[in-house]
């Protein structure tokens, strides 16, 4: 989730959640974390975080396909717009990825240790890519 259109173009990432074991629902975590955001921020989101409306948000859902349905072009053109903003995210989301230890299963039951790693390799990322080095973007 991103909430700020500078960072979101800079693929900058300005919250982490705890991370969780196994395999958790990105809403169940949201619904969790309890999340504040400023009034009439914009949050873009996925389906995968379909039913979740925080109060005094806009919410940019994509629209899902109706069941042996199809979408009408309005709502396709909204999805293509939507997916705009979307691949900037799995960007920056895979640009955290280039430290392999985030993707690799861990072994070391540390406590909070997962937490550090996430929390070194995103400050990494946001760091590459704040860099005026940067050969594009």
């Amino acid at each position: 989730m991103c909430r700020d259109n500078r960072a979101a173009d800079r693929q900058q990432i300005v919250y982490l959640s705890e991370t969780y074991e196994g395999r958790v629902q990105d809403k169940k975590i949201a619904d969790q974390q309890d999340c504040q955001f400023p009034e009439n921020s914009r949050l873009r989101l996925d389906l995968g975080y379909l039913g979740y409306h925080p109060e005094g948000v806009i919410t940019l859902l994509p629209v899902k396909k109706p069941y042996q349905g199809e979408l009408t072009e309005q709502q396709k053109k909204f999805n293509q717009w939507v997916s705009k903003y979307r691949v900037v995210v799995e960007h920056a989301i895979s640009g955290v990825k280039r430290c392999r230890i985030v993707k690799e299963r861990c072994r070391n039951f540390a406590a909070d240790f997962r937490d550090q790693v996430m929390l070194i390799c995103t400050g990494l990322h946001n760091f590459r890519v704040s860099s005026p080095q940067r050969g594009y973007g």
